[in-house]
């Protein structure tokens, strides 16, 4: 049974001293990250971990160095999408992480992971774009696998925050009218709202994930965030086609402004 683990919106700086609405977003990165290398070492491996976009705050090279040095003791596959604060040419494909060539497919049978970019550069909503629905569509016509799950940065679903919902996926209607989407995929996992989501649309279940620094008030018209802790979400992913997902926080006791630097 494929187990997953999903990590996003960890908004890294590349200055050390930067502060993301008072947070030390290494620090409450590092606190996560020892959390999930713990369960790795503790239990089954995972399969792989999912980074889902916005992993830095300005997009620098700095930040992705730092990011590449704090994923190099965890013992899992890495694959990292981008988000609307990231800048995927600052991120090589070297070394630990850097972001997949998107889109793209990961085979974990009797399950396929489908990993979309719904990056636009210099805005903060998102897009599929017609080329990558055409690659979509053309995949969900061609299993190569029982069952599917979409991994991609912003949801397809409005989140019943206003302020959020503007900066949404644009082309979200186009996305739930291919063919095959409802009888293939199980799930889409998305980040970028910094909160929990779960609700079913039509057929098929929209998942988004606390962030590993600050979080958002649910529901909210205009910005505000909320105390609720760093998390980051378990996915397991049945023989039968079934999914349970659970998010696990880390408790703000254990994030240290005085985490190591890279």
């Amino acid at each position: 049974m494929p187990s997953l683990l999903q990590l996003t919106d960890c908004h890294i700086y590349a200055d050390s001293a930067a502060r993301f609405d008072g947070v030390d977003t290494r620090a409450s990165l590092s606190a996560v990250l020892a959390q999930v290398q713990s369960r790795l070492q503790s239990r089954a491996p995972a399969d792989a971990l999912l980074l889902t976009g916005d992993l830095s705050m300005d997009g620098s090279r700095a930040s992705y160095a730092w990011l590449s040095g704090a994923l190099e003791a965890l013992a899992a596959p890495v694959y990292a999408i981008p988000g609307n604060h990231d800048d995927p040419a600052c991120w090589p494909r070297a070394g630990r992480g850097g972001f997949v060539a998107t889109p793209a497919v990961v085979e974990l049978p009797p399950w396929r992971l489908l990993l979309l970019d719904t990056r636009i550069d210099g805005v903060a909503h998102g897009a599929l774009g017609a080329a990558q629905l055409a690659w979509l569509e053309r995949r969900l016509a061609q299993p190569t696998q029982p069952y599917d799950v979409i991994f991609m940065h912003h949801p397809p679903l409005a989140v019943d925050s206003p302020w959020l919902d503007a900066m949404g996926l644009c082309d979200a209607a186009r996305l739930w009218a291919l063919d095959g989407l409802a009888a293939r995929v199980r799930a889409i996992v998305c980040g970028h709202v910094h909160q929990v989501f779960d609700r079913r649309h039509g057929g098929v279940r929209v998942l988004t994930t606390p962030s590993t620094c600050v979080q958002f008030e649910p529901r909210s018209r205009r910005y505000a965030t909320d105390a609720r802790a760093p998390a980051y979400r378990v996915l397991e992913l049945g023989e039968d086609g079934t999914l349970t997902t659970t998010v696990e926080r880390v408790a703000m006791a254990t994030i240290q402004s005085s985490a190591p630097r890279r």
